[in-house]
């Protein structure tokens, strides 16, 4: 398949090269003019394999249509590249995103687009622009925002479909969505404020006993089952120990973090007292103005 793939940060540099390892033509839409000289030239190089894959890398106002396009880029970003989607895809183009939380999802269901919703389970780490290390193995599931388009997607995803690298259709998209909100509204959090790889919320007991009481607030507004959900929380935790969380990465690289699509969101949906979740989130958006003030000076 032609895919295009919006975002080059771990997750879009992932999926590029283990996409173009099946021999899809993929092209990079990526934000800076250096990242997009770096692709062209020296492809998309893949760790642990020590393989480098050939890509094609534009900036993301060049965006054109394709059989698919995954938007990987995190909530922050999300915005204009959604303004870029309006300009420039035909209706017909497929769209898979892959972002954590869920305030994307009133944008997206605007769109005239087959829509499709999708979560990422593996672990990456990008080291540079144009190198990535496949940390964890995992899936990615996803589903269709409209159920006319199941049909078509079901056939694109078996296309996608590696049992090196697997994609896996959901039939309830929203629950699964729920799961993923609920499980990054702890393991992000308590590894950023912790500065702790995602095993090691586990292995501490204070720790862990603040991840317990996150995942209860978080399953209280998505009206998930508490005690289901947290056994997946430690099995996840457990199954990515060695990994560290994307909003960890944000914030020892002086990012902004998707703090506010995980636990803001949970904050702003419900009129629950969330103690926990509350202070996570404020101590997560001190942290980032401590951040942006170090930039200014």
């Amino acid at each position: 398949m032609n895919i295009g793939v919006v975002g080059a940060g771990s997750i879009g540099l992932l999926l590029s090269a283990r996409l173009a390892q099946r021999s899809h033509h993929i092209v990079c839409y990526v934000q800076r003019e250096d990242q997009k000289r770096e692709l062209n030239q020296w492809g998309i190089h893949l760790l642990p394999e020590k393989v480098r894959l050939p890509v094609q890398a534009k900036r993301t106002e060049q965006m054109t249509d394709h059989d698919l396009v995954i938007v990987s880029v995190k909530q922050p970003q999300i915005h204009p590249v959604i303004d870029v989607i309006k300009q420039t895809l035909s209706p017909d183009t497929p769209l898979l995103f892959l972002q954590n939380g869920m305030s994307h999802l009133e944008q997206v269901q605007r769109l005239k687009q087959p829509i499709w919703i999708g979560v990422v389970e593996h672990g990456a780490i990008r080291l540079n622009d144009h190198t990535v290390r496949h940390t964890g193995l995992g899936v990615i599931r996803a589903g269709t925002l409209r159920k006319q388009d199941q049909h078509s997607m079901k056939n694109r995803l078996n296309m996608l479909n590696d049992d090196r690298f697997p994609f896996v259709y959901e039939e309830d998209w929203e629950r699964m969505v729920k799961q993923k909100l609920a499980v990054n509204a702890v393991i992000n959090p308590l590894t950023a404020l912790f500065r702790v790889k995602n095993g090691d919320i586990m292995l501490n007991s204070h720790i862990k006993k603040l991840g317990k009481h996150l995942c209860y607030e978080a399953c209280d507004v998505l009206g998930l089952d508490r005690d289901t959900m947290w056994e997946m929380v430690v099995r996840i935790a457990r199954a990515t120990s060695k990994n560290e969380s994307s909003m960890l990465t944000d914030i020892e690289k002086g990012h902004e973090t998707e703090i506010d699509s995980i636990s803001g969101y949970l904050l702003k949906s419900h009129e629950l007292d969330l103690p926990y979740t509350r202070f996570v989130y404020h101590a997560v958006k001190a942290i980032e103005l401590k951040n942006q003030e170090e930039d200014d000076t």
